[in-house]
């Protein structure tokens, strides 16, 4: 089963964390549509992965996201404002700290 640790930090030392799966990261695929083609559209795929990841565990109030239906567009802006975002492997495959998508994000 293909399972990733999502880790937000505020660089204050405070975390959030959760897993994310397939769906998450199906949504945020779907969601890179609605991203303008440039250099950094695949870090907002990577912050809209992490936006679906903590609203399925639960935890887009501890982000900062207290709006139940707020979308993805703003809350990965509030997300990315506020929290540093690494995704790393849940269960073995990757080194601990290692991007499992590689040198770039979101691919």
């Amino acid at each position: 089963m293909k399972k990733f640790e999502m880790t937000f930090s505020d660089g204050e030392g405070r975390t959030v964390t959760c897993e994310a799966g397939r769906a998450s990261l199906w949504k945020a695929n779907d969601a890179e549509t609605l991203f303008p083609d440039n250099a950094i559209r695949n870090q907002r795929v990577d912050y809209a992965w992490g936006f679906y990841a903590a609203e399925a565990a639960g935890k887009l109030g501890e982000l900062g996201i207290d709006d139940p239906v707020i979308g993805v567009e703003k809350g990965i802006e509030i997300i990315a404002d506020n929290w540093d975002l690494s995704i790393k492997s849940a269960f073995g495959g990757d080194k601990e700290g290692k991007d499992p998508l590689g040198d770039t994000p979101g691919k």
